[in-house]
């Protein structure tokens, strides 16, 4: 079970972890519906996650959150330009869950760079 404590040491580590990923990683601390902390070693920007941006209610983020469980997701390249699996756990302070820690890698390591989107 992950709580603000272990966050707090998480955070201390997390600039290590993301790097030894191949491909890297973006690691983040969501609460109150937004990204609090973002550690980003992925070679490309993706501007939704970025510290202040609110998280979509409808996220693996949020539901892990509602459900009180490690959600697993994978989101298909068409939402960011690249194909992201992303691991959220709930991050509970006593009985009440407060955010949750989201571990956000490639779903493909053969992928270099982001496709382009077209806005709509």
């Amino acid at each position: 079970m992950l709580t603000e404590k272990t966050i707090e040491a998480f955070m201390e580590l997390a600039p290590e972890l993301a790097a030894a990923i191949p491909g890297g990683a973006i690691i983040c601390y969501i609460r109150d519906g937004r990204f609090i902390w973002v550690e980003n070693t992925i070679p490309f920007e993706l501007p939704y996650f970025t510290v202040g941006n609110a998280v979509s209610t409808q996220g693996g983020a949020a539901q892990a959150m509602r459900e009180k469980v490690t959600i697993r997701t994978v989101v298909p390249r068409s939402v960011y330009g690249v194909s992201l699996k992303i691991t959220s756990i709930p991050v509970w302070e006593g009985e009440r869950v407060m955010g949750a820690l989201s571990i956000c890698t490639m779903n493909s390591f053969l992928q270099t760079r982001p496709r382009k989107t077209k806005a709509i």
